[in-house]
């Protein structure tokens, strides 16, 4: 039961704030529904697990106290997934902080890296992120980027900026690294 609880409180908080902390970028130019954007650099906690519950879970600890300092990070959007054989999750950081202020994890398994500043291109879409819906706006993301002779890295991730509770104008893109 306490964890069920804790579970709601953490959805829920991230519903609240996660417009608070949204990632910023800039809109380099637009090619039909394509956004090319750059991003500035950034620090990112990731974990990586077979279960996908489990990667938010583990991560949801970390910047709710499960750290060196028992600080409270602050939850932002989007959450990253990478799309590799590794399916890491990905939470930013705050911009508050550094590489030498930031909260160390209590979890080993949980990585901090700072992520340099770079290009992509985003393809927005909304609904849930199925397995299903990725490969067909991937598909749609390279067919676009194709036609207009960009060539990408085939980094992939989806960013996913709601809670999973909201049901309703729900927001999700899906990038590749340029």
């Amino acid at each position: 039961m306490k964890k069920i609880i804790l579970i709601f409180f953490l959805i829920l908080n991230y519903s609240l704030v996660s417009h608070m902390y949204e990632n910023q970028y800039t809109v380099i130019k637009k090619i039909e529904d394509v956004e090319i954007r750059e991003y500035s650099s950034a620090i990112y906690a990731s974990y990586s697990a077979k279960n996908n519950n489990s990667q938010f879970r583990v991560l949801a600890d970390y910047i709710f106290g499960s750290n060196d300092k028992n600080e409270n990070i602050g939850m932002t959007s989007p959450v990253n997934m990478l799309q590799s054989a590794t399916k890491d999750m990905l939470f930013r950081m705050p911009d508050r902080y550094e590489m030498t202020n930031l909260p160390q994890p209590k979890n080993n398994d949980i990585r901090i890296f700072k992520m340099e500043k770079r290009k992509v291109a985003a393809l927005r879409f909304s609904g849930y992120a199925t397995s299903s819906k990725i490969k067909d706006k991937k598909n749609k993301l390279l067919e676009t980027l194709n036609k207009f002779n960009i060539k990408t890295s085939n980094q992939f991730e989806v960013l996913v900026y709601n809670s999973p509770y909201k049901l309703f104008n729900r927001r999700n893109e899906i990038i590749v690294i340029l």
